[in-house]
Formats: structure tokens, C-alpha cells, sequence
């Protein structure tokens, strides 16, 4: 999934040239299963209990936004990055409560 993430822009501006629309489409299509309240399963920001943070993970969408989370139990490789996020954001997070 990372690798695809990663490479999700490049595929566009190889295709079309650009990306300058590629954030409004994916909006629009947000929206659109909100307002249909589709209950689709998408990656989007949110915050996790588990986690302690907000972070992109798979989660199901309707009319009253994120419904479920779902656990994600990938190989080892990808919990080791989960983790190296959370705590890149963690970080973060302390160095702007430090500095305000």
C-alpha cells in the first residue's frame, strides 16, 4: 500500500502532464460517498485512539463521516513504518507544544 501511496502522484502527471486537479477529485469523490452515504472503506485522516495521533488509515465513510477504523495487519515491514509515523507525528507535536 506505501508503494502505491508513493507512486499514486507520479502515475498522475504521467498520464495527464499534471497533478492541479488530482486533490479536488479525491475530495469530490469524498464528498460524494458522504452525501450518498456509500459507507465506503478509504484512507483518510483521522484520529486514533490506539495511535494517540491523527493519521491516514483505512476507515469506513457515510453521512455521519468515519464510521469504523480497520485494524490494519500487515507484515512487519509495514507495522515498522505505522510506527515510525506515529512517532514522526508525535514529535511534531511536541516540538509545536514546546514552541508555543
Amino acid at each position: 500500500m506505501e508503494e502505491y501511496v508513493k507512486q499514486g502522484n507520479i502515475n498522475i502527471i504521467r498520464g495527464k502532464g499534471a497533478s492541479e486537479f488530482a486533490i479536488g477529485t479525491v475530495i469530490a469523490r469524498v464528498v460524494e460517498a458522504i452525501v450518498r452515504d456509500e459507507r465506503i472503506v478509504i484512507p483518510c485522516s483521522c484520529y486514533s485512539e490506539e495511535y494517540g495521533v491523527t493519521l491516514s488509515l483505512l476507515h469506513r465513510v457515510g453521512r455521519r463521516g468515519v464510521l469504523d477504523e480497520f485494524e490494519i495487519e500487515g507484515n512487519q515491514e509495514e507495522q515498522e513504518g505505522i510506527q515510525r509515523s506515529v512517532g514522526a507525528l508525535k514529535a511534531a507535536m511536541e516540538r509545536l507544544n514546546r514552541n508555543s
